[in-house]
């Protein structure tokens, strides 16, 4: 007989494998109060600590639910230096709400309170809270022996994100028994919320399982992490560095230094811009200046070499930022995957972003990520994914079969610029305009015509003028057979389920629905081809963990549509070939034409090896 339990962790913060970002207590719940369990004594209150007793009831119960489960069982994992969910049902109320409620914007907040007072009504425990905080924050006033700087290290400014790093705890520590009555909440509604979305699932059930099936291996990913060569990272930032100075001198010399960054610097470029030759006209949204962001800069790139200068600056900064500083002193890097990243299914990566690598640092980047001794990386890559299922939806054979044998993306190039399909090797010479027909092929799929098809080959380093850009879209348009009948399809879809608000979804070949706002239709196309994408990886990566786990491998990294795992040098070759068919048999199970391959390699050196 089930006994099902939700729990919560309170932690330090948010990097659970450190020792001051653990948990300090958890609840749990089954559906009547909430047990607390302290992990750690309270220097006025002293009660028995639970951690065992915490363990226990965890032992004794199944399934175990949570909401955000990833995080929690990091955090008891690595807090207690135990494994209670072994051989345990687990579910995340987290992904069970973005199966059921897949959010149109990416910006929807998703956590438990927004989700609380969306489905069940508002918490008054929100407003305690957040009372308790200004108490807590008027006594840290008062403590008068301290330096204003400790004072200010003392406040609590948020409750949730990276800036929180022990707020709880310091609320815990101010007035434990009421902290304690709004943790043990958390649990109680974590269970309502399962009970609730778990009656909503209906048709959705099979793709709420295969996002199940996931959790543990995404889980398992972030909790082992991925080596770091620090001397390799030490040689990335002296390199970066240099460029950056050299491009930095170059722009003082146009643009001066003011512009760059820096006190004024919001006033002074885009006159330095004006001075240098480029016609701004579009404000920011204030419209107390012209705007200076990427996307209002982009048309001018091809015309003005200062901006492509200007961006080559500012890609060098975020590189530094983003992955350099990351990397630097880490051995082991431990990054976020969000499992439903985006409301089509695709996954995505934070702390860092492995997902949104420039191309031109990618393969540098991956320099850096090396396997642990005895171990080697198999990688594997599904061949032109996105082709092969829009060549499946589009139905044409002759074309099915021209992208089961070749090479669509230098194929469309040789289409569009003229030559041969040899010309445009993936890493020859042209590759660049191979990686523009890509690009600009999806670009069309979500509904692109010649400003937006700029646009986006600027961002992959392709700087034409907007006729150009329109020529390209004409040639897409009319080389994919069925194209139109395909988006009049989608478009009528998207018409007919309109629920009267503009509100409308479509679904994948596995059934997982994607919102799509009826004025945003013409995006249809790329949101069926993305969404079909992420149901094939992640079915890849519930096979390919069944094969390789049992020879000692462990899945690493999931980027984009590859999956790197970590396996011992002596099974290399056995865990490629059953990595290989485990991704590959997905197309069959879909009846996808054409079938889809996949390329793999072994590498004992580094990920930019494989």
């Amino acid at each position: 007989m089930k006994k099902p339990l939700s729990f919560d962790t309170e932690t330090g913060g948010l990097k659970y494998w450190l020792e001051d970002e653990q948990a300090f207590m958890a609840q749990t719940s089954e559906g009547h109060g909430a047990s607390i369990f302290r992990f750690i004594e309270h220097p006025s209150e002293p009660l028995p600590v639970g951690r065992d007793k915490f363990l226990e009831v965890i032992r004794d119960h199944d399934p175990i639910i949570a909401f955000n489960l990833p995080f929690d069982e990091h955090q008891v994992r690595f807090t207690l230096h135990a494994d209670p969910f072994v051989g345990k049902e687990t579910h995340d109320v987290d992904l069970l709400s973005r199966v059921c409620h897949p959010k149109e914007d990416p910006k929807d907040k998703r956590d438990l309170d927004t989700i609380t007072e969306r489905f069940l009504g508002k918490r008054k425990e929100v407003e305690r809270i957040k009372a308790l905080v200004k108490e807590y924050n008027e006594w840290v006033k008062t403590q008068k022996h301290l330096t204003k700087e400790e004072r200010a290290k003392l406040r609590i400014g948020a409750l949730h994100g990276p800036n929180a790093k022990h707020a709880y705890l310091k609320l815990w520590k101010f007035k434990p028994s009421e902290f304690e009555i709004y943790g043990g909440t958390d649990a109680d509604i974590t269970f309502d919320l399962y009970n609730y979305f778990i009656a909503e699932l209906g048709d959705l059930k099979p793709i709420y399982e295969l996002e199940r099936q996931v959790s543990p291996i995404l889980i398992h990913a972030e909790e082992r992490g991925v080596r770091l060569d620090q001397d390799a990272v030490a040689r990335l930032r002296r390199k970066y560095e240099t460029e950056l100075h050299e491009v930095h001198a170059h722009l003082v010399e146009t643009l001066g230094e003011q512009a760059l960054g820096g006190a004024g610097s919001q006033k002074a470029l885009p006159e330095a811009l004006i001075n240098a030759g480029v016609p701004l006209y579009k404000m920011t949204p204030s419209g107390g200046n012209y705007s200076t962001n990427k996307n209002d800069l982009l048309e001018f790139a091809a015309d003005h070499p200062v901006i492509r200068e200007l961006f080559n600056f500012r890609r060098l900064e975020k590189f530094i930022g983003t992955y350099i500083e990351t990397y630097e002193g880490v051995d082991i890097l431990h990054p976020t995957i969000n499992q439903l990243g985006a409301k089509t299914g695709r996954m995505s990566s934070e702390r860092p972003n492995l997902q949104n690598v420039p191309k031109r640092t990618g393969k540098e980047m991956r320099s850096v990520i090396i396997p642990r001794p005895g171990m080697c990386f198999v990688v594997c890559d599904y061949d032109a994914i996105e082709a092969r299922i829009l060549a499946d939806y589009l139905g044409d054979e002759e074309y099915q079969r021209l992208v089961s044998e070749r090479d669509p993306h230098a194929w469309l190039a040789s289409v569009i610029w003229g030559g041969t399909p040899e010309d445009y090797a993936k890493g020859g010479p042209k590759d660049l305009q191979r990686t523009g027909a890509k690009t600009g092929t999806y670009a069309i799929g979500y509904g692109a015509g010649g400003p937006r098809m700029q646009e986006v080959l600027m961002s992959v380093g392709m700087y034409v003028d907007v006729d150009e850009a329109r020529r390209i879209v004409s040639v897409v348009r009319k080389t994919l057979p069925n194209y139109q009948h395909f988006v009049d399809k989608i478009e009528r879809t998207v018409t007919e389920r309109n629920d009267g608000n503009g509100d409308s979804f479509l679904m994948t070949r596995c059934g997982r629905k994607i919102p799509c706002r009826l004025e945003k239709a013409y995006a249809g196309v790329d949101y069926v081809i993305q969404g079909t994408a992420a149901d094939v990886m992640k079915k890849g990566l519930v096979y390919t963990d069944e094969l390789v786990r049992p020879l000692g491998a462990h899945i690493l990294l999931v980027v984009h549509d590859e999956i790197v795992t970590e396996a011992p040098i002596e099974v290399a070759e056995e865990v490629l070939r059953k990595q290989k068919a485990a991704m590959e048999i997905v197309s069959e199970e879909l009846d996808l034409h054409p079938r889809l391959t996949v390329t793999g390699s072994i590498t004992t050196e580094s990920y930019a090896k494989a």
